[in-house]
């Protein structure tokens, strides 16, 4: 993946810490786990327009049905599901409220 724009990655970045705390998640604690999401998430922001989940193929298909590709845009529709059933979504960009230090369990901290 190409590098991205500071401006494409501030957005991102304000994009998930205003949602983590509007929703009472928290974001990942691994350091390069995070970054690289949110890296991934940039990219997709410069090349499609918008945020699309790092976790999902963004395809020319989708893409001509604005409908489901809204659900794609971080934080995706399946997101919320997903931390109420495994404590993060898909990506692990978000994790239940005070779960981190058990989220860091096997983990080499970074």
């Amino acid at each position: 993946m190409k590098d991205v724009s500071e401006k494409a990655l501030s957005e991102v970045r304000k994009l998930v810490e205003v949602h983590a705390v509007r929703a009472g998640y928290d974001l990942n604690p691994v350091r390069s786990i995070k970054e690289a999401t949110l890296k991934g998430l940039a990219h997709n922001l410069e090349l499609f327009g918008r945020p699309y989940c790092t976790c999902l193929f963004v395809s020319e298909e989708l893409l001509k049905d604005q409908a489901e590709a809204e659900k794609i845009v971080c934080p995706c529709a399946d997101h919320a599901g997903q931390i109420a059933e495994q404590g993060c979504c898909h990506c692990g960009l978000f994790l239940t409220k005070g779960t981190a230090g058990d989220y860091l369990k096997g983990w080499a901290i970074d």
